[in-house]
């Protein structure tokens, strides 16, 4: 098996390829939070100002101090001492809150870029989904973030910093010795400008290193999430040499990130070091011949330092902002993405799921009665060009229970999904109580749905937690009684409060679907949709699941898919779904139950 591992983002990468966003396009994606929080960055310019003024105080001060000395004037140098500590306390007074106000202020960025992305995602269509891995996504979630964080904290203000600092520091040299400054006035422009020359190439090189890690990280989620399996398998020595792969080929995108910095960094160090031989030699000539004071060289190689190592730090910083703006793209991509058109009835839907009454022009719903839910001449493929449903037809009678069956890849799933309006149907429509699904709000379509897939969605929290994420004002004692329906056990203290732990793996199998049966229970969903419900269940859980299903006759509509003969033999219909159409089918169903 190669040691290789190819991360299947070739569409981002290659529209990458073709167009590299612009830095204006960067910036209306972080315009928001600097509008939000315009304080803080206004805080940091106003440190920023006295910073710089305190840096090129202190050569003068320094002046003073060495004028005084070689001039045997007491009250000068006293004088001189005192500016000296009034600077020193003001320097670190207004970097200490330069530093503190935009950590805050990258800090409050990166949580709402998060928050902002993370929401995105959640409203991004299931297609979206489909074609991507989590731990791509989640890359970019926390990586990409946390290199925008650092170029809003450091680079940014490094990068309006030190032109500010170098211009004041070469107009105080131009005061004291304009020859010495015109001398050295050459090499920090140009070494500014031969690092912008390097720019498209560290881009590049720094979005290679990002999607290279994104690979790693969504190689390691599968890996770990399966650890079990692998271990069945035997596969530990075959899953990690593919991981070295992955370490090797992001090894090799940083390093061409670090040749590519490093070239830079020593051609930096060379030029930066140039201004203080001449500094040093012509003032150096000039004190000797009495023609500047040794005062004023001093004062001079002190600035030297305000005046040509800003532009190595500028240099520097313009890496960083390249690097960041890499993310920042990526970060863009996943913003571009459009959203299910119920973004904004979504959060009037958690609030009130079942009481949001539907437009005028509609006929009212029925929230207290089971739902007539029709299926009519559907047709739809992930490829349109290979339809999975060409005709699907099917009536699901109010408050019964209809059984799905056929073979595997037949389109089972697929309905379930147009169901729960996933995807939207090529052709045909569905249909709630006689209005099509295309007038419903879709978060208003979906809460009155309950939906259990074979392996039902837990996250690493408490059952009580996963039991309310569907219903999240349930009290204790609904929470109790759901459980008891369906066997779990409500009368444990302990339970309530017990972790399911990472994709319920502190639960048995059927435990996490009883779990996610009780959740449906809590919700007030009139139809219920049961994917393989039983395939992790024992015959006593199935029996449970059974009277449960029993339970909800004549007030909901239930629809199952399922290949369990036990469980298919309680149906009141059973309907098969078999080359792209929806037909009728006896029970038990036959080879496919």
């Amino acid at each position: 098996m190669p040691a290789t591992l190819a991360l299947d983002t070739s569409a981002p990468a290659a529209a990458q390829a073709r167009v590299r966003p612009s830095a204006r396009a960067a910036l209306r994606i972080l315009w928001p939070h600097v509008r939000r929080h315009w304080w803080l960055p206004a805080i940091t310019l106003v440190t920023l100002l006295v910073s710089s003024v305190a840096q090129i105080g202190l050569a003068w001060s320094l002046k003073l101090v060495v004028d005084a000395v070689t001039g045997h004037d007491r009250q000068r140098l006293y004088d001189a001492i005192a500016v000296v500590v009034a600077l020193g306390v003001l320097l670190p007074l207004a970097d200490a809150v330069m530093q503190l106000s935009r950590s805050v202020f990258g800090g409050r960025v990166a949580r709402e870029l998060k928050d902002r992305v993370f929401g995105h995602l959640l409203l991004a269509p299931a297609a979206f989904h489909d074609g991507r891995h989590s731990g791509e996504l989640q890359s970019r979630l926390s990586d990409d973030v946390g290199t925008v964080e650092s170029m809003v904290t450091n680079d940014i203000v490094n990068f309006l910093q030190q032109p500010l600092l170098a211009l004041g520091s070469f107009a105080y040299v131009l005061s004291l010795n304009g020859r010495l400054a015109l001398a050295v006035s050459v090499i920090g422009p140009g070494l500014y400008l031969l690092n912008r020359l390097w720019g498209p190439s560290l881009y590049a090189r720094s979005r290679r290193a990002h999607e290279a890690a994104a690979a790693l990280s969504q190689f390691a989620v599968d890996a770990l999430g399966g650890v079990q399996p692998i271990k069945a398998l035997r596969a530990e020595g075959a899953v990690a040499a593919r991981f070295r792969g992955a370490l090797a080929e992001q090894y090799g995108a940083r390093l061409g990130e670090w040749l590519l910095s490093g070239v830079t960094g020593t051609i930096s160090g060379w030029l930066g070091f140039a201004p203080f031989v001449i500094v040093f030699a012509l003032g150096g000539i000039w004190v000797v011949d009495g023609r500047l004071t040794l005062g004023t060289l001093v004062a001079v190689v002190q600035l030297m330092n305000n005046i040509v190592s800003p532009f190595g730090n500028l240099a520097g910083a313009w890496r960083g902002i390249q690097t960041g703006r890499a993310s920042v793209d990526r970060i863009g991509e996943l913003l571009a993405v459009p959203e299910e058109p119920s973004g904004t009835a979504l959060t009037v839907a958690r609030e009130d799921p079942v009481g949001q009454p539907p437009p005028p022009t509609a006929q009212p719903a029925r929230p207290d009665a089971a739902p007539a839910v029709a299926v009519q001449g559907v047709r739809f493929g992930y490829d349109p060009a290979a339809p999975v449903l060409t005709d699907a037809s099917v009536a699901f009678t109010p408050g019964a229970f209809t059984a799905v069956v056929g073979p595997n890849g037949g389109g089972k799933s697929t309905l379930a999904k147009l169901l729960l309006a996933l995807y939207k149907p090529q052709a045909g429509e569905i249909t709630w109580d006689g209005r099509p699904q295309g007038e419903w709000p879709l978060a208003l379509w979906r809460a009155r749905i309950a939906y259990l897939p074979q392996e039902a969605f837990l996250i690493d929290a408490s059952v009580a937690d996963n039991l309310r994420l569907g219903a999240p004002a349930a009290a204790e004692g609904d929470l109790r009684a759901a459980l008891d329906r369906v066997g779990l056990p409500a009368a444990d203290p302990g339970f309530l409060a017990m972790r399911t732990g990472e994709r319920g793996k502190r639960l048995s199998g059927g435990q996490c679907l009883r779990l996610g049966l009780a959740r449906a229970l809590l919700s007030d969903a009139r139809l219920w949709i049961l994917d393989e419900p039983s395939a992790a269940l024992d015959p006593e859980a199935t029996a449970t699941l059974r009277r449960t299903l029993r339970g909800l006759h004549g007030t909901h509509t239930v629809i199952v898919i399922s290949h369990s003969s036990d469980l298919i033999a309680g149906a009141d219909r059973v309907v098969r779904v078999a080359g792209g159409t929806v037909t009728p089918a006896s029970v038990p169903a036959g080879a496919d139950a």
